[in-house]
């Protein structure tokens, strides 16, 4: 009898075990874990292709975690949705805090982008459809990137492949921090992440501008699209709405999304309907630009 009862108990703990396996396979990268440089272990991508002989559009997917934690694997979900509506995507892991600060992260997901670029024949990426996305701190990451008046300043020498001309056709950001004076006065988990990312309390006010995404807006900036729950405990939709005032003035064309009742971290649930509609969105804006 007890034998028995071991037997089922150890059937019970498999059966999760499988079904996430099979899952994986499902969902699984068409090429995972591939090196962007050498440096270090977390300087891999994985790449989502879709079906077709056709040059896709490409998103760039950047994971986030207050540049603390986080793993491309996160997005696993999201980028199987953007490939299955004809989107190649590429998703990076990068440095992360204490370990670096920045402007390390940034220059990370600049080799990849660069990356990316350089092995569009090999994937067939067409580079004239090249987007960037990110949730939380890669929403930050995503929008620094592309409002930055040029992204070859984080390209560095430990990334041996050639900067591209144009970088990007269009920004999208999930929750993001946009400012990260204003949402570290408000937000008490933002606050602390940054500080970290940025190397600690004493922080100057050229670091601040360099850093932060708003201060660098101008009218040849990319499309934006902002995603953001009007419920987000962790970083409040106000720093969306912040940044759409901005824009707005600019002149630089942006679409503000508002979930409703939609908590953080909800870009990879594309099986509940926040994660669903942000994707469904998503999707009709990329759509919009082709």
């Amino acid at each position: 009898m007890r034998k028995r009862l071991l037997l089922i108990i150890l059937c019970l703990l498999l059966i999760p075990v499988t079904l996430s396996a099979q899952q994986s396979r499902e969902d699984a990268p068409d090429l995972y874990n591939t090196r962007y440089a050498d440096d270090h272990r977390r300087q891999r991508l994985d790449v989502y292709l879709p079906a077709g002989d056709t040059p896709a559009p490409v998103v760039v997917a950047i994971h986030g975690g207050g540049y603390l934690f986080g793993e491309k694997r996160d997005l696993t979900n999201f980028a199987d949705g953007l490939r299955d509506a004809g989107y190649a995507v590429v998703t990076p892991n990068y440095r992360l805090a204490p370990d670096v600060t920045y402007p390390t992260p940034i220059e990370d997901m600049t080799c990849a982008l660069a990356w990316t670029h350089a092995h569009a024949e090999t994937y067939n990426f067409d580079t004239d459809r090249v987007y960037i996305a990110g949730d939380s701190a890669g929403g930050n990451a995503a929008l620094l990137m592309g409002l930055t008046d040029d992204l070859n300043d984080y390209f560095n020498s430990a990334c041996d492949h050639p900067a591209p001309e144009t970088w990007l056709h269009g920004i999208v950001a999930y929750y993001p921090i946009v400012d990260l004076s204003t949402c570290a006065a408000v937000c008490e988990p933002a606050r602390r992440a940054t500080a970290l990312y940025l190397g600690g309390e004493a922080l100057t006010p050229d670091l601040w501008g360099t850093a932060n995404p708003v201060t660098h807006i101008d009218a040849d900036d990319p499309p934006v699209l902002l995603i953001h729950g009007t419920a987000d405990r962790v970083v409040p939709d106000s720093e969306s709405r912040y940044l759409v005032d901005l824009l707005g003035e600019a002149g630089v064309p942006v679409d503000l999304h508002l979930i409703d009742g939609a908590d953080h971290a909800f870009i990879d649930l594309i099986d509940r309907p926040d994660g669903a509609a942000a994707l469904a969105i998503m999707d009709e804006w990329l759509a919009e630009r082709q």
